[in-house]
C-alpha cells in the first residue's frame, strides 16, 4: 500500500471514529441548577450552615470585622433564600422514589407546571427510560401506562438534579362541585423493555 493511500485510509478511519463519539454533555452552571427548587433549598441551607460554622469557630475571621461582616451578609442572604424555597416546598407536592424493578431513590417535587428531581436522585440506566406522571396512586395496580398517564420524555440522566415541563391538565367540563383531576404519582418506565423501575407518590409538602 502506497504512503498516500495509507494516509487516506487513516484519515477516513479517524473521521469515522470521531463521528461515533458521543456528543459532549452540556455544561450546567450553578445558576441553572438553582432553578431546581429541591437543589436550591439544599444549596442555600448548607451555605447557611457553613457561614454559621465560620462565625462560631473561625477565630481569625472573628477578629477581622470586614470579613466577619461579609460572612454575616452571605449567611443572612442565604437564609432568606432558603426560607423562600422552604415555603415553595410547602405549596408543592413532593415524595421520594420507591424501588420496584431497579434500585431507585431520591426526591421528586411537582409544582406549577414543573416536575423536579433533586440531588440524591439515582437509578440504573435503561435503554429507553421515560418519566411519567399519572393519576393512579400505584402504577402496579393498573395496566401501565394507563389512560391518565402522560409521558414527560426520556429521563435526562440516571443521576442527580433535573427538571421536566408538564403540560396543563384539561379543565373539567360541566357545572357543580367537580374536583379537578390531578397527578398523584411520578413513574420511571422503560418503554422498550416495558419495565417499571420505580415511582413516587406525591403528597403535600
Amino acid at each position: 500500500m502506497s504512503m498516500k493511500l495509507r494516509a487516506s485510509v487513516m484519515c477516513i478511519i479517524l473521521i469515522l471514529i470521531e463521528g461515533c463519539q458521543p456528543a459532549p454533555t452540556p455544561h450546567v452552571t450553578l445558576e441553572q441548577h438553582l432553578h431546581n427548587p429541591i437543589f436550591a433549598e439544599r444549596y442555600w441551607g448548607e451555605l447557611v450552615d457553613r457561614m454559621a460554622s465560620l462565625q462560631m469557630n473561625d477565630q481569625k475571621l472573628l477578629q477581622d470585622k470586614t470579613r466577619a461582616a461579609i460572612v454575616d451578609k452571605i449567611r443572612q442572604d442565604a437564609l432568606s433564600r432558603e426560607q423562600d424555597y422552604t415555603h415553595k416546598r410547602h405549596e408543592a407536592v413532593i415524595g421520594n422514589f420507591v424501588s420496584v424493578g431497579e434500585d431507585t431513590k431520591g426526591p421528586a417535587m411537582f409544582e406549577g407546571n414543573t416536575l423536579s428531581l433533586g440531588p440524591g436522585f439515582e437509578t440504573y440506566p435503561g435503554p429507553s427510560l421515560h418519566v411519567y406522571l399519572t393519576m393512579a396512586m400505584d402504577p402496579r395496580d393498573v395496566t401501565f401506562p394507563d389512560a391518565t398517564s402522560v409521558d414527560l420524555g426520556r429521563l435526562e440522566s440516571p443521576y442527580d438534579s433535573q427538571q421536566y415541563d408538564v403540560p396543563p391538565l384539561p379543565k373539567p367540563t360541566g357545572t357543580g362541585s367537580v374536583i379537578p383531576p390531578h397527578y398523584r404519582t411520578v413513574v420511571l418506565w422503560d418503554t422498550q423493555l416495558q419495565l417499571l423501575y420505580g415511582f413516587v407518590q406525591l403528597n403535600e409538602g
